[in-house]
Order: structure tokens, then C-alpha cells, then sequence
């Protein structure tokens, strides 16, 4: 990672980088991990992206990571989707403008979605972003 202005900016990180940040992004995943109620490990999360089921994403400001984004493509029959399944990061009003990236990178492979599966926070800016809620996702511990 090079040494950045004051303004942030968003990387996609190439996966045989992660070992190198792995350290660095580690406190963002585990607030994800925290929050997915048992469905991931910190090593799990490693891997998916080693693999490139996910994708990583780091918002960087002065040599600083801000935030750090995770997305998934999604294939199905009939289109494909880019869908944010993880964000973390601090000062969201600072850096949130440059999601349009990641809405790029969804056209370039081809998505005709881009989605989210966010925490309620992060409702009220998505919405204004023009992303609109179409479900309520629930659920209960068996």
C-alpha cells in the first residue's frame, strides 16, 4: 500500500496481499465476526477471500486504514449481483461516497444489482444513496 493524501481512498486488495495487511484489517473483521452470531471464524473470513468468494476492500487515508468493505458476486440464473456483506470502518461521512467505486467494479463483471446487508446504522445512508429496501432479514437462533 502506498502512502496516500489526507483524502481517502478505496483499493480492491489482491489476494496475494492479504497476508501482508492481514494484520491491519483484522480489527474490521472481527467486529464483522462478532456480528455474524457464530457463522464465521477470522480464519474462515481469510480464506473466503484467499479463494475469492469475497472480495476486500480497504479505505485508506494517510497511510491509515479507515475502513474496510467485503463484497460478494453472486451468480444466478438469470443476472448477477454485487452485494456488500460487510463495512466496517470510522468517520463513514468521510469515505461512504466512494462505494460508486465498488458500484463500478459490479458493472465491469457484468452486475445488473448491487446490493447490501447492512446493520440498521447504515440504513438511513444507503437509502440516500439510492438503494432501496425490498426485504427485512430476521432471524432466530435455534
Amino acid at each position: 500500500m502506498n502512502k496516500t493524501s489526507g483524502k481517502p481512498e478505496l483499493y480492491l486488495v489482491p489476494t496475494e496481499r492479504l497476508d501482508s495487511l492481514w494484520d491491519r484489517v483484522l480489527p474490521y473483521i472481527e467486529s464483522y465476526v462478532l456480528r455474524s452470531f457464530g457463522r464465521y471464524e477470522n480464519e474462515d473470513i481469510k480464506q473466503a477471500i484467499k479463494d475469492k468468494l469475497f472480495q476486500l476492500w480497504i479505505v485508506v487515508s494517510e497511510d491509515e486504514i479507515k475502513a474496510v468493505v467485503m463484497t460478494q458476486l453472486y451468480e444466478f440464473p438469470k443476472l448477477k449481483e454485487v452485494q456488500i456483506v460487510m463495512c466496517a470502518g470510522k468517520n463513514r461521512h468521510e469515505w461512504f461516497h466512494l462505494m460508486k467505486k465498488i458500484e463500478g467494479y459490479a458493472r465491469e463483471r457484468g452486475a445488473r444489482k448491487f446490493s447490501a446487508v447492512p446493520r440498521l446504522g447504515w440504513k438511513k445512508d444507503l437509502i440516500k444513496d439510492g438503494f432501496k429496501e425490498t426485504h427485512t432479514y430476521l432471524e432466530k437462533d435455534l
